[in-house]
């Protein structure tokens, strides 16, 4: 089955695969998730988990992996020495050139692209940088699509498909329960809330708020570490989307360029409230757009 899954991989022109970026790394993190992302591959998600049996944990990540258990106990045996935490990003890359790497049973698909991304981390951020015979590596990439995925149910995530890229394409509904309609209208900003997370990184609830009184707005007015803050504090728990201050500059340039979709909205409590594009509405209402074109979503 390793053969066929490896011949299946070959010729995809999308390659899907998910990164881990053990305790020891999080610290670079940021800095990390722009080396992927200028490496060519596109974040849809991002998820922390903590853990408190790290050989249970590394066990899951690499459960389909052909990694020789020697580096797997070793791994195992660095990473409880630094913090029980892994920041797991749902990623796809483009023209990947996957190749047949390794013989007889490590014989495995691997993308020649997503290798060198990661080598490249790893030489700059490993704790023992430039030593590639180390177990420490900062991160892990999975070699293949079909890894990917595997590796996605056993952490018991959703798949890449499921995350849609909001900011570049349709936003769906994967409802199976009962049906909902997207309905086009123009609304007033006035009249638009959006949620705010409040609490820690993992006990936080969601606040409403009305759009003028969000971090987001506040960060456009100039007021940017708050926010910068308020990202990396629920990165990977409240948001999981990847989110920085130089990607929402770039979503301010879009809409000035009218290429993006409207947000979607919902109405509750005499309030539209933004479950999708809160990033967007602030851009606009910023902008001087006093009345905006959203998607009302609506039962049956």
């Amino acid at each position: 089955m390793r053969l066929r899954l490896a011949l299946e991989d070959l010729g995809v022109a999308t390659h899907e695969c998910v990164a881990v970026i053990w305790g020891h790394g999080l610290k670079w993190e940021d800095a990390i998730l722009d080396e992927l992302e200028r490496g060519g591959s596109t974040i849809h998600f991002i998820q922390r988990f903590r853990f408190r049996r790290v050989n249970n944990f590394v066990s899951k990540v690499y459960r389909y992996d052909t990694t020789p258990r020697r580096h797997i106990m070793a791994k195992t045996a660095y990473l409880r020495s630094v913090p029980h935490e892994a920041l797991v990003v749902a990623m796809t890359t483009s023209a990947p050139r996957n190749e047949i790497k390794g013989s007889g049973f490590f014989r495995h698909p691997e993308s020649e692209k997503m290798r060198q991304v990661k080598w490249s981390i790893r030489r700059t951020f490993n704790p023992d940088a430039g030593e590639e015979e180390t177990t420490n590596h900062v991160i892990h990439i999975t070699d293949s699509s079909a890894q990917a995925r595997a590796l996605s149910r056993m952490l018991g995530m959703r798949s890449h498909s499921d995350y849609p890229l909001t900011d570049s394409s349709d936003w769906t509904l994967r409802t199976p329960n009962f049906p909902l309609t997207l309905h086009t209208k123009e609304v007033r900003t006035r009249d638009l809330q959006a949620g705010q997370l409040q609490g820690s990184r993992w006990e936080y609830r969601v606040v409403l708020e009305p759009i003028f009184g969000t971090i987001q707005w506040g960060a456009l007015a100039g007021n940017w570490k708050p926010y910068e803050s308020y990202v990396q504090k629920f990165r990977g728990t409240g948001l999981r989307r990847r989110y920085s201050k130089q990607r929402f500059l770039r979503l301010v340039q879009a809409t000035q360029e009218d290429c993006l979709p409207p947000p979607v909205v919902c109405w509750a409590s005499g309030k539209f409230r933004i479950l999708d594009g809160l990033h967007r509405v602030v851009a606009w209402a910023s902008a001087g757009q006093d009345v905006i074109t959203v998607r009302e979503l609506r039962h049956g």
